[in-house]
């Protein structure tokens, strides 16, 4: 529950940053069509037969100014892809990404939301004089006379007295209406707000309880704790965001095996050039082996700055030796089975600490501290780890099948027992997999519904389809599991509802702790 809280924060940050990037590809869009427009009403405004020399070298020279900003813009896109890969370890050093528990408290006070303009303001009253309204400045001591006012027609004034109160009694019903809406809309927020400050209960349970976990030296709890800062590191677009985390407690070591991105995360090309002569846009291609050696400098140092950020992470924590094992998935060509390791990992806390690594090169850093990784010229680029993982893979994990869903069941179940919750049952919930049981707690107990749903369904839909679960059973809080990972738009959806995501690596945690013991 708690890595969705950081993942949710990277994922803001890298939207963020994606919509910095867009904004700044539209106004480099923007200026190409302005040229473009600019040329061509330079050309409709030379009448025919009658261009002159200068007309056609402004032509000329909003056309070269055109191509050569959209061959710019695009040698741009290309010297940053570069720029991000090989500042791998100087972004990580630069930015802190050292994840506390604090920082997963909900201390912000619930949103206040103003009511909608059609709820919060009344629709003018009909007017309620039957005559209609008087010009003041033509009341005067004439209109008291009884000679001086209108003669008006009997028939006449009771269809204006029955038009006004026809408008008045439609009026009142509009009124009444807007104000059960606006009701209505006031018992949500408050509903809202309750869960939320409900929700910042349970976030603060959750939170004294993995630091209890942690000063009692509890391994899943170490290494649940060391992943908030792996899940919080952002990284460049297209490395995935796949790893697996233990804590040995006898040894003292912490392992994580990353999946990393294959060598198609560097572009073919170094940059883009104009050539006038031709009118080309053409691109300047790098050589493969330069590509390669290149490729193997981000591998290296993704598992530097990966050992930084846990090194940073672990501070005042019984780990003593950190391990990483780099992996990447194996080509088509390749055949099917796990995924190859390309650079393996083993250094003490005490020694990796004293590291300047501002200053080192990468690949051989790695082999000073014992490391092996594979070689860019090797036509295999696998390697045998030097560490191992103590605990199941994530990868291992049974997957979510909601027409067998009685496997799965079974892990809910388990869910709810590690949880503490008493009296579990299956609800008929359709096509969807869902329980219900009953957590004792004095301030924030009560019904808790408890659903899964595929990789594929991970999404914002699912949540709220499972939040009208919670309110048609009447719970307090729900818990979603998903074999997949959730999305920013899911995870935005829960984060101040009474819901709480546990994705695949939640599960893998589960799968990893001992079985309760039977109760007599």
């Amino acid at each position: 529950m708690a890595r969705q809280a950081a993942r949710g924060q990277r994922l803001a940050e890298e939207a963020a940053r994606e919509e910095a990037a867009e904004t700044r590809r539209l106004q480099a869009v923007e200026l190409r069509l302005a040229l473009k427009a600019e040329r061509e009403a330079l050309r409709a405004a030379i009448r025919p037969g009658f261009r002159r020399p200068e007309d056609s070298r402004s032509e000329k020279e909003l056309f070269l100014r055109e191509k050569q900003h959209e061959a710019g813009e695009r040698a741009a896109e290309i010297r940053e892809r570069w720029r991000a890969a090989q500042s791998l370890l100087a972004d990580g050093l630069a930015n802190r990404c050292t994840f506390f528990l604090d920082d997963l408290r909900l201390t912000e006070p619930p949103p206040e939301m103003p009511p909608p303009p059609e709820l919060a303001h009344p629709e003018p009253r009909p007017a309620q004089d039957p005559v209609g309204a008087r010009d003041e400045r033509a009341w005067g001591l004439a209109t008291l006379v009884h000679r001086s006012r209108p003669r008006t027609n009997p028939a006449e004034d009771e269809a204006a007295r029955l038009a006004r109160l026809a408008a008045q009694a439609q009026w009142a019903e509009q009124e009444r209406r807007r104000l059960e809406r606006l009701t209505a809309w006031e018992v949500a927020q408050e509903s809202d707000h309750e869960a939320f400050r409900l929700k910042q209960l349970w976030r603060a349970r959750e939170i004294e309880a993995m630091g209890q976990a942690i000063v009692d030296g509890d391994p899943e709890a170490i290494a649940a704790y060391a992943a908030l800062t792996l899940e919080r590191s952002v990284y460049p677009p297209g490395f995935p965001r796949d790893f697996d985390i233990a804590f040995d407690r006898a040894s003292g070591v912490l392992t994580v095996e990353m999946m990393l991105p294959d060598i198609a995360i560097l572009p073919l090309d170094t940059d883009v050039q104009y050539i006038q002569s031709s009118n080309q846009i053409v691109p300047v291609p790098i050589r493969g082996l330069d590509r390669k050696f290149i490729y193997h400098d981000v591998i290296a140092m993704t598992a530097l700055r990966t050992m930084h950020e846990l090194c940073g992470a672990v501070v005042g924590l019984p780990v003593s030796v950190i391990g990483f094992n780099g992996l990447i998935a194996r080509r088509s060509w390749e055949g099917s089975g796990p995924p190859l390791c390309v650079v393996s990992l083993r250094a003490t806390t005490a020694a990796f600490t004293h590291l300047d690594l501002s200053k080192v090169d990468a690949k051989a850093t790695v082999r000073a501290l014992g490391g092996v990784i594979a070689r860019p010229t090797d036509e295999s680029p696998a390697v045998s780890p030097i560490v191992t993982m103590p605990a199941r893979s994530t990868r291992d994990l049974p997957r979510i099948d909601l027409q067998d869903p009685a496997p799965f069941r079974l892990a809910l179940e388990r869910l709810a027992a590690d949880l503490g919750f008493d009296a579990v049952r299956s609800i008929d919930a359709g096509d969807a997999l869902r329980l219900v049981a009953f957590d004792d707690h004095p301030l924030v107990g009560g019904k808790v519904i408890l659903g899964a749903v595929p990789d594929a369904a991970a999404n914002e839909a699912s949540v709220s389809a499972f939040l009208d679960a919670i309110a048609t059973e009447g719970a307090v809080r729900g818990i979603l599991v998903s074999d997949g990972t959730f999305d920013l738009a899911a995870i935005r959806r829960a984060e101040r509802r009474p819901v709480e995501l546990i994705d695949r690596h939640g599960l893998a945690l589960l799968a990893r702790l001992p079985a309760r013991p039977a109760e007599d």
